[in-house]
């Protein structure tokens, strides 16, 4: 899966909006971040017409301060509903109002932020009752051209403050084509497309028929496209197993179609607080990677949450942990600079092949390892490249092949397996983070 292109892994979150993260730490937060190597954090915010945060303010610029000292990305989603006044603004009004939300806030703000989305999911609000969202004909247009106003003015504002700030519009996803359609035909400017997307199943990829969403959403825009929220369609609410199997699944889909540059999971905990809302309710309210046990503030990991640190680091960092763990497995000793540069070459080229193992062992001259008995062999070989001791069942295993064959090196076998490639992924984990492996 690694082919280490630019990417950004970030998650949502309410910081500063909502009562099940407010009563949170926010060194808390970050360190779950860093935790699972998320570049950034995405959430929304809640000002007034001039762009001042109304929603704990101090505890926002806090926020931005201490991420910024942490290396992640703070991704604001301004939230805009509130001043379009029911849709009934004239368009130079909505425009006026979009330009002086954004100017203020950026201008408060731009020494810490370099991504801005412009509303959310603004496409709900005039989609036509019944309609799926593929044309441009199943939205409200005289509802759109306000929107359209509005945001017009909010990249406005927001350029004339930073004009290196990069300008995200996201839907609500699944098939709403048709509003990034109007989005063009007004000439509505912005430099990334956000998409959400909350699958039930692994029918994902496929748009009944049309082919790859991502490649239709490219070809029909031209942006890089970020999936600014993703997860499973209820979260957890099913079964916290078949969400962690859909994450994992998307992960290794999506990470490898080039257009996408960005991967937002949705969301950092669950939001107990929803479950008795009449606008939410239980399927809501279980989005989280984190659950809340019973006591406040404690908290554990769903499996979504192992999920994600195998997949980032995998992805991130996969080739430079395989090569690091032949090193130090093979010859005990860490590589320099250039072995790894050319073994990872090698690697991407061969893939952990029987051929990519033959050349390692001569280039390095590995030699087979003498022992005693076959079972001390076995056990020492799993303890050397799995850092375990074999199960009953392995041993068995390995001594009909050495039966067979009793110059067997099982080493060669054992480091092409997915096995030894997931252990080399949690040792590679656990020396880049400083933290354990779940």
């Amino acid at each position: 899966m690694p082919n280490n292109k630019i990417f950004i892994w970030g998650v949502n979150g309410h910081p500063v909006t909502n009562l099940d993260y407010v009563n949170t730490s926010l060194d808390q937060d970050l360190r779950i971040l860093k935790e699972h190597q998320f570049d950034a954090y995405r959430f929304d915010i809640r000002t007034d017409l001039e762009g001042n945060v109304r929603l704990h303010p101090d505890r926002f610029l806090v926020l931005l301060q201490k991420a910024q000292k942490e290396g992640i990305s703070i991704n604001p989603v301004l939230l805009i509903n509130e001043f379009l006044d029911d849709f009934k603004l004239n368009l130079d009004e909505a425009y006026n109002r979009g330009y002086r939300q954004m100017k203020g806030f950026a201008r408060q703000y731009s020494e810490f932020i370099e991504y801005y989305t412009l509303g959310n999911e603004q496409e709900l609000r005039f989609i036509t009752s019944g309609s799926d969202g593929k044309y441009m004909h199943d939205y409200d247009i005289k509802k759109f051209k306000v929107v359209a106003a509005y945001l017009k003015g909010m990249h406005q504002g927001l350029k004339e403050v930073d004009p290196n700030a990069k300008a995200i519009i996201n839907s609500a996803g699944w098939l709403h084509f048709g509003y990034y359609e109007l989005l063009q035909k007004e000439e509505v400017p912005y430099d990334i497309l956000g998409y959400h997307w909350y699958s039930k199943d692994y029918t994902f990829i496929s748009d009944f028929g049309e082919g790859r969403i991502i490649d239709i959403l490219y070809e029909r825009f031209q942006k890089p496209i970020w999936l600014t929220e993703i997860n499973a369609k209820r979260g957890s609410y099913d079964s916290e197993i078949s969400q962690s199997e859909l994450m994992q699944t998307y992960i290794k889909s999506l990470y490898q179609q080039e257009h996408v540059k960005a991967f937002f999971v949705y969301e950092l905990y669950d939001q107990p607080y929803l479950i008795h809302q009449d606008w939410a309710g239980p399927e809501e309210a279980n989005f989280g990677i984190v659950k809340w046990k019973n006591a406040p503030n404690q908290y554990e990991y769903k499996p979504i949450s192992k999920v994600l640190r195998f997949g980032i680091e995998e992805a991130n960092h996969g080739y430079e942990d395989y090569i690091y763990a032949l090193f130090s497995d093979l010859k005990n000793e860490l590589p320099s600079k250039e072995n790894l540069a050319y073994w990872i070459q090698r690697l991407k080229d061969l893939k952990n092949s029987p051929q990519f193992v033959h050349e390692f062992y001569e280039k390095n001259e590995i030699k087979k390892i003498a022992h005693k008995t076959p079972e001390a062999m076995i056990s020492q070989t799993y303890q050397d490249l799995l850092h375990r001791l074999p199960l009953k069942s392995e041993i068995k295993f390995w001594l009909k092949k050495l039966e067979k064959n009793p110059n067997l090196d099982i080493r060669k076998s054992i480091i092409v397996s997915q096995d030894y490639w997931d252990e080399s992924i949690w040792v590679g984990y656990e020396r880049r983070t400083g933290f354990d492996r779940p």
